[in-house]
């Protein structure tokens, strides 16, 4: 059970992995409420178009 816990000689390829996961994860939050604002500035466009 003790080698299951210990990843011993392959640590640095486990928190490399977990640490480009979280830039992973963190580049797509990103990008999505980038997005988000990008859709509701081209929505609120288009309102005040359709208003005039």
């Amino acid at each position: 059970m003790s080698g299951v816990i210990e990843p011993g000689a392959y640590i640095e390829f486990v928190w490399a992995s977990y640490a480009l996961t979280a830039l992973g994860v963190a580049g797509l939050v990103l990008f999505i409420f980038n997005e988000r604002a990008s859709a509701r500035r081209h929505l609120q466009r288009e309102q005040d178009e359709a208003e005039e």
